[in-house]
């Protein structure tokens, strides 16, 4: 920890924040769900964020190498200052603190919000030159890697035993027909974790936060991450009109192709963010996102009642995996020793 702080704030002190004392004040920002830090540094009331990215957790080079892109594409990101790649650190231009979740909590109006990030979301679709970028495809491998964690985290830490390799092998072979039977669709540059956290209003735009691990993929993905938010409950006319406004600036869609990838992107989102949740609390010992286990898995049991996903709808009843959230009986430890063998 020690050897961390040093090389950050010899980076800070290097690149002119604090002079060649390293004078700049670094105040800790809330951790997200990543290894990542935040700092907003302040010296000669200039201010600017700091992102510390320990290296052997990830590479910044996606985040700087997604930033630039979005940028020649004409959306709203942080500026970068300066970065070291080997370290993991990045200075990157101060976006305030109006995040769309502090506005929606202060009693900003819903809809106007949600409509300029929609509206984000259909630039960017509409865009022939979004899949210009060296980054990889939502193929049906990281499609069931991802899905995957349900059966790798949140579902031994409920039954209190690893989840058997036929069982396992079972949700594999509902996803892949789910997936199969996938229409068609122009494929987009996926941002992964749109939302309303992760979205905030800067001189009334919709600006970008947390894209590193963009993708290409289907539309779908970051309409159902925006709308079935697992951090917050959106309501049907919400919902609705938003999704009408992507509708609008994209006429020529087809409608029920996409609305078949929203539910099957939709419960894969679910799978896995089930699992991310139950992770966060048991490796990384975050028990916040417990409190949010329950909306997820409503979000899945609405959608596993459309035919679309009957193979996934079969599998939960076959094995009788109940959807109602119940917290975990035994401790982080105890769960930890019992499904050891399925970590990764």
């Amino acid at each position: 920890m020690k050897q961390r702080e040093n090389l950050r704030k010899e980076f800070v002190s290097k690149h002119q924040w604090g002079g060649d004392g390293g004078g700049a004040e670094l105040l800790p920002l809330f951790s997200d769900a990543s290894f990542r830090q935040y700092f907003r540094l302040s010296c000669g009331g200039k201010t600017a964020m700091l992102m510390d990215a320990p290296p052997e957790h990830g590479n910044i080079q996606p985040f700087l190498d997604v930033t630039d892109h979005l940028q020649r594409l004409g959306l709203r990101v942080p500026q970068i200052f300066s970065h070291d790649t080997r370290n993991g650190f990045i200075i990157l231009e101060d976006l305030g603190t109006e995040t769309f979740t502090a506005l929606l909590n202060m009693g900003r109006q819903a809809l106007p919000l949600y409509k300029k990030a929609i509206n984000v979301l259909a630039k960017l679709h509409s865009s022939p030159n979004a899949i210009n970028i060296n980054v990889g495809n939502y193929d049906f491998e990281r499609l069931i890697d991802e899905a995957c964690l349900f059966t790798g985290w949140y579902l031994p830490a409920i039954i209190g035993e690893p989840v058997n390799q036929q069982r396992r092998a079972n949700y594999i072979t509902a996803w892949k027909a789910i997936h199969n039977n996938l229409p068609n669709i122009e494929s987009t540059l996926v941002l992964r974790d749109y939302h309303a956290d992760n979205l905030m209003l800067v001189d009334n735009q919709c600006a970008l936060l947390d894209y590193q691990d963009a993708v290409i993929g289907s539309p779908a993905y970051d309409v159902v991450s925006l709308l079935e938010d697992a951090r917050r409950d959106i309501d049907d006319n919400l919902y609705t009109q938003t999704l009408e406004a992507y509708f609008h600036q994209r006429p020529k869609i087809n409608r029920q192709a996409f609305n078949h990838h929203c539910l099957v992107w939709g419960a894969q989102r679910h799978c896995k963010v089930a699992g991310i949740f139950m992770r966060l609390w048991l490796r990384d010992n975050k028990p916040r996102y417990l409190g949010h286990l329950a909306r997820v898995l409503g979000l899945l049991r609405n959608k596993l009642n459309n035919p679309t996903l009957a193979p996934l709808s079969e599998w939960f009843d076959q094995n009788e995996v109940s959807l109602n959230y119940q917290e975990p009986q035994a401790s982080r430890e105890q769960i930890l020793d019992t499904i050891c063998v399925t970590l990764t």
